[in-house]
């Protein structure tokens, strides 16, 4: 949803803590999508459905895909560097991390 990241940065602010910046709240996700991790039983189970309605978007299925182009099974590790730079982004720069500059550019390129 277009303004999913501004309403969460904004919910953030209004109602957090105050105790974490959205640096830090992104940190966790950016570390799992730059470094990944196992495909869980369950994960892998509904993966192949998954997989099928992704065709329409080669890069998104690219990333969901083992070397041979079937989708990941359990065990295999999803890695998503295209993600982590996007999390990054917003974690530097703010909701305008996500909606001016690079990452918007990609995104409508798409």
């Amino acid at each position: 949803m277009p303004g999913t990241v501004a309403g969460l940065a904004l919910a953030l602010e209004k109602y957090g803590s105050g105790r974490f910046t959205l640096a830090q709240i992104l940190a966790p996700a950016i570390e799992l999508a730059r470094d990944g991790f196992a495909i869980a039983d369950d994960t892998a189970d509904t993966l192949s459905d998954m997989y099928r309605r992704m065709g329409r978007w080669p890069n998104s299925a690219k990333g969901f895909s083992r070397s041979d182009g079937a989708p990941l099974q359990e065990g295999d590790r999803l890695i998503q560097p295209d993600l982590a730079a996007t999390l990054a982004e917003i974690a530097e720069r703010g909701p305008r991390g996500f909606y001016e500059g690079p990452v918007a550019e990609r995104l409508a390129k798409a």
